[in-house]
């Protein structure tokens, strides 16, 4: 498996504010949008559901289950897959970065998954 990485509005890059990120996801019943900031030098794990990820400033690299690892940086967007993940931030600069779930899609998946 492999993320597909792209490159979102320039607009959004340059502000740097989750509200700018927040105004692409109106129905805040709907979407849950949270920022992330890490230091240089960070290593760390954890695990997440699905989600769209803006990287706001900086970069890191990122390695989910059944995958390579890869760099990301600002201005990149993609779909982080759901199940664990590993970030590793550069010794020079850390990494700011916007996560953005669908909560329906998340309660729908998870109720067809208890069935």
């Amino acid at each position: 498996m492999s993320i597909n990485i792209r490159k979102f509005p320039v607009s959004y890059v340059y502000k740097e504010n989750i509200e700018e990120i927040r105004t692409l996801y109106p129905g805040k019943r709907e979407f849950r949008v949270s920022p992330y900031e890490y230091d240089a030098g960070r290593k760390f794990s954890g695990s997440s559901e699905n989600c769209l990820c803006f990287i706001i400033s900086g970069s890191c690299e990122l390695t989910f289950s059944n995958t390579e690892p890869v760099v990301v940086k600002r201005g990149d967007v993609f779909e982080w897959p759901s199940g664990r993940y590993w970030v590793e931030t550069g010794d020079s600069a850390g990494v700011k970065y916007v996560n953005v779930w669908n909560l329906k899609e998340i309660i729908e998946r998870r109720a067809k998954n208890t069935q």
